[in-house]
């Protein structure tokens, strides 16, 4: 009834991970059930809501204020963090 998954999406200095379980995070009911989680170069992690105020993902790129304000004016819907991350990971390689 604990088995789980990771599953590295993208990698590089910032990496995306989804964390599959057997039970939802929410409502705690049997059924496949995931989270995204970011990693970034300094080794903290944070959680990707696609439900609850996705912007917040803007949250995890305060070094890179750009790229927070493009998410927080949604130039950017959940279905682009793996591009996302793919962009971070660009400028941070280009010498931020």
């Amino acid at each position: 009834d604990s088995t789980i998954f990771l599953l590295r999406r993208v990698q590089g200095p910032a990496s995306l991970y989804r964390f599959y379980t057997r039970r939802s995070v929410f409502t705690l009911k049997q059924g496949p059930a995931y989270i995204d989680l970011i990693k970034k170069p300094d080794g903290s992690l944070h959680e990707v809501s696609y439900n609850f105020k996705w912007v917040r993902i803007a949250d995890a790129f305060p070094d890179f204020p750009e790229l927070a304000d493009a998410i927080r004016n949604e130039l950017f819907k959940p279905e682009d963090t793996e591009r996302i991350i793919e962009r971070y990971n660009q400028w941070y390689v280009d010498g931020k």
